[in-house]
């Protein structure tokens, strides 16, 4: 515990909070001057654009784009892999048929599920043309998968562990906290997406 614990809260929790807080800090100083609203499809460029104009170079330009690209992108690759990599793992595992059939060929649900995945997204893109939209309904989406991730490892924890592993009443009390803070926030987040 005491690893984990210098882990999340010296090394993650710090590195998050940087990670958050710096790109935010660094719009809220020159996004102001700008004197007109931004729109959210145009803040990463805009900022990037402000910084080169105060750098007077237009390098930065280029590398403040750059950064945000190779913050997200590996990101996403990373995520759609993991998603697909844990349904390949729950139907190859988990459906009897699959069992009759070669260790090689479990490449085809892989690959399968990698292409109707593909094929999701670009519906998604065709239909909803406003990559902002996309993500706000994804970050709600989100935010009840993290209430409900919660919410079912408190259950698995409380009720699968043997008593002696299982977490003490503090952890349990967070972990319900974290499950009704983010629900709520997907709550709220909803109403408002829906009433615009």
């Amino acid at each position: 515990m005491r690893v984990i614990h210098r882990d999340q809260w010296g090394i993650w929790v710090f590195g998050c909070v940087l990670g958050m807080a710096i790109p935010s800090l660094v719009s809220l100083q020159f996004i102001p001057a700008l004197g007109r609203p931004v729109t959210g499809d145009e803040l990463s460029a805009v900022t990037a654009q402000l910084i080169a104009n105060h750098t007077g170079l237009h390098l930065f330009w280029w590398l403040t784009l750059l950064c945000g690209f190779l913050a997200l992108a590996p990101t996403q690759t990373v995520a759609i892999d993991g998603v697909i990599r844990r349904w390949t793992d729950i139907i190859w595992t988990g459906i009897p048929t699959m069992h009759r059939f070669d260790g090689h060929q479990v490449k085809y649900v892989y690959y399968g599920l990698l292409g109707v995945y593909w094929m999701f997204g670009l519906q998604v893109l065709i239909r909803f043309p406003n990559p902002l939209a996309m993500v706000k309904v994804a970050s709600i989406i989100f935010n009840y998968a993290l209430g409900f991730s919660a919410l079912h490892t408190l259950v698995v924890n409380c009720t699968l562990l043997p008593p002696a592993l299982r977490p003490r009443w503090g952890m349990r009390i967070a972990l319900g906290c974290t499950a009704f803070f983010f629900t709520v926030v997907a709550g709220i987040a909803t109403v408002q997406h829906l009433n615009r």
